[in-house]
Order: C-alpha cells, then sequence, then structure tokens
C-alpha cells in the first residue's frame, strides 16, 4: 500500500513579484512538504512558510482571501539550515524549501514584496513523514 502524497503540484506559475505573492495547499494529514522555488528578474522581498488551522476554503479548492490566522513556520533551506525566511536579494535565484513535523491544516508560500521586478515559480510536494 503506498503512502498519500500531494503532487508535485504547480502552486505559483510565473507570478509577477511587483506586489505580495501566495501560494495555498490544504495538507490533508501528510505531516512533511517541500517547495521548489525559482525567481527571475531583480525582486527584493522575502520568502517566507506560513501554517494555519483555521482558514476557508472554496469548494474550487481555493482559500477565501483574508481568511485564516497565519503563522511563520520555521524550515530547511537549501543550505540545511533551519531558518524562517529567504531573500531574493535583488538578482535572479532558485532554492528548495523543506518542512517536516507540520502542525498545520494548511500551508502558504509567502513572497512579501520590497522592490524590483521579476517572476515567482514554485512547485510543492508533500507526503507523509
Amino acid at each position: 500500500m503506498s503512502r498519500p502524497t500531494l503532487g508535485p503540484v504547480t502552486l505559483i506559475n510565473a507570478a509577477s513579484m511587483t506586489a505580495d505573492v501566495y501560494g495555498t495547499i490544504q495538507l490533508a494529514n501528510l505531516s512533511m512538504a517541500s517547495f521548489t522555488i525559482s525567481w527571475t528578474g531583480s525582486p527584493t522581498g522575502t520568502l517566507t512558510v506560513e501554517g494555519c488551522n483555521d482558514a476557508v476554503m472554496q469548494v474550487n479548492g481555493t482559500i477565501v482571501a483574508g481568511s485564516g490566522t497565519w503563522e511563520a513556520l520555521p524550515f530547511t533551506n537549501s543550505s540545511g539550515s533551519v531558518v524562517t525566511s529567504l531573500s531574493t536579494g535583488g538578482t535572479s535565484g532558485a532554492g528548495l524549501i523543506a518542512l517536516s513535523q507540520i502542525p498545520t491544516a494548511y500551508l502558504r508560500l509567502h513572497y512579501n514584496h520590497v522592490s524590483g521586478t521579476g517572476s515567482l515559480t514554485a512547485v510543492a510536494y508533500a507526503k507523509v513523514e
């Protein structure tokens, strides 16, 4: 019997980084997740992973805007360090964000725009630990 998984699924597809960007997944009892992320251009901002238990999901699977109490979660970056954010640094880049023992029903990847322009893509995958 195989273990349940989610994805890989494109969570954010070439989204403009001239404003904040969000991509949300429902975990449905999955305890590990990762995001493969890449961005182009010269965006300056931070990427965080936020968790929530009280968001409102619509029938089409999207989260109602403004619903839920979202809090940043620590994650492991591509270098193996545990951090709470990843800077885009004003240049193109890529990385992997990994989380284990996730205590929430929903996760979202949040790009907090500061300045600059660019395009963000993120692919999500989740599974049982």
